[in-house]
């Protein structure tokens, strides 16, 4: 097997950790509250890597200023506001919902790409945002199961989920060059770190949430631990190992399996029935994704 092909199978395991995730998550917020949430799972997943760190006892890399500013964007790109944006989101939107709005990163990546000069946006990406706009509309509008209203907090809910994939898509940009230069474990293990560090106020100064969050019964814990110790530590290692032989627009384009992953959970999990909407609303948000991921190999930056 290739280092691609390693690669793009190893991408599978994280949208499949990733889309088990979303149920995870529900789980927990039926029990806790999205700042409790948030807290617990950076908290445990940052705790994880420093015990990895320290039984392995590898010397920590040596980085650049630049580096360091990049792996502190990382942590509060990538690991604070992507939390908050997820947690706060998902409080009040579904599972199977959360999923293909969060999933939505490749059309941010496209955005951003083109803000730094990566890329411009031509025909193709301009086809592929509005598609993708217009399954978010579909997606918020029509694909809410029973029991989700369309009002004011439902909307800010879809906005604060937005967010996430915005957040995600800096982080890819900015792990790649860190990569052809670090060990991956280090990379994910310092950007949870900080992230953790920037979350930890919502625990020290709030003892109520401490009592909360130790009164979780065994399915809570469940969930914590993989959401934690899954989600945010072995998936953010292998996203970074696969990150080391893949462009970040080809990390990106998988990213639109995690959705279906997830839709297949909930259905399974959680009950959550794909309503017409749904299908229809996540079928223009990957058609989107895949357009805008889809570009010939010879073509850097944008035909039309």
């Amino acid at each position: 097997m290739n280092s691609r092909l390693i690669g793009q199978l190893t991408l599978l395991a994280v949208c499949a950790i990733w889309g088990g995730n979303f149920i995870a998550m529900h789980l927990m917020l039926d029990r806790l509250g999205p700042l409790d949430v948030i807290f617990v799972r950076t908290s445990i997943a940052a705790a994880g890597f420093l015990l990895l760190l320290l039984a392995l006892r590898r010397p920590l890399p040596s980085f650049t200023r630049g580096e360091w500013v990049r792996l502190l964007l990382m942590g509060v790109l990538g690991v604070a506001v992507f939390n908050v944006a997820t947690a706060t989101g998902q409080s009040h939107l579904p599972a199977s919902i959360s999923s293909l709005l969060v999933g939505s990163s490749p059309i941010f990546t496209a955005i951003i790409g083109t803000l730094t000069g990566v890329e411009r946006i031509g025909k193709r990406t301009s086809a592929a945002i509005g598609l993708a706009t217009l399954g978010l509309v579909v997606l918020v509008t029509w694909g809410r199961g029973a029991g989700v209203d369309l009002n004011r907090t439902t909307m800010l809910a879809a906005g604060m989920l937005l967010i996430a994939p915005a957040a995600w898509a800096s982080y890819t940009v900015l792990n790649k060059p860190l990569l052809a230069r670090h060990p991956p474990l280090e990379i994910a293990a310092i950007g949870m770190i900080v992230g953790a560090a920037i979350l930890s106020p919502l625990g020290i100064f709030s003892p109520a949430r401490i009592e909360r969050i130790a009164t979780l019964d065994a399915i809570g814990w469940g969930s914590v631990f993989f959401s934690a110790i899954f989600s945010l530590v072995i998936a953010f290692i292998l996203f970074a190992r696969a990150l080391r032989t893949l462009t970040p627009s080809e990390v990106a384009m998988s990213t639109y399996i995690t959705p279906l992953f997830a839709i297949l959970f909930a259905w399974l999990l959680l009950d959550e029935q794909p309503t017409p909407g749904l299908l229809a609303g996540g079928s223009l948000i990957v058609a989107g994704i895949v357009l805008v991921n889809t570009r010939g190999a010879t073509q850097p930056a944008e035909d039309g």
